[in-house]
């Protein structure tokens, strides 16, 4: 007799979303709402890395201080982002539970970091083309994640540059 297999739901989940203004970010944002749109009970954490000497291309640094408060200010443009990407999808998508976080150091090991803090069954990165390159290859901050994590990650490739 074969065996019959039943599908059991797929557990709430967390799942970290790496952005990045450089590395297919928007694709990353993109792809995160739309798999919460189809799952109600994922929690999305959507992470940007700081860089403590440049900042982020969210906020000018405008020759103030990269601090705790810089960093807040980052968080706050990046929920904004987001809030502006809910609001053009469905009421059910705007109903979406998110959290931003903006924290200082290298992005593969804010991500990771964040993901293993969560206990995170789902990491999206981005990857980009490399110019010159016929093909897409994947970035070494997406690289370092799939190595490392401890959960499942999704990579995903950036729409190609005109």
């Amino acid at each position: 007799m074969p065996a019959v297999v039943t599908p059991r739901p797929l557990p709430a989940q967390r799942c970290v979303a790496a952005f990045s203004l450089s590395a297919g970010g928007m694709d990353v944002l993109d792809s995160a709402l739309a798999m919460a749109g189809h799952r109600p009970e994922l929690e999305l954490h959507i992470i940007t890395a700081v860089d403590d000497r440049f900042g982020s291309p969210l906020v000018p640094v405008d020759g103030g201080p990269v601090n705790d408060g810089y960093a807040e200010r980052v968080r706050t443009a990046l929920d904004a982002l987001v809030g502006d990407a809910l609001d053009t999808r469905t009421e059910a998508g705007r109903a979406l539970r998110f959290h931003v976080h903006a924290r200082f150091g290298e992005p593969a090991e804010q991500v990771l970091g964040l993901a293993r803090d969560l206990h995170a069954e789902l990491i999206l990165i981005g990857s980009h083309d490399h110019a010159g390159r016929r093909r897409s290859l994947v970035g070494s901050t997406a690289a370092k994640v799939v190595r490392e994590a401890e959960c499942s990650v999704i990579v995903v490739r950036g729409k190609p540059q005109s």
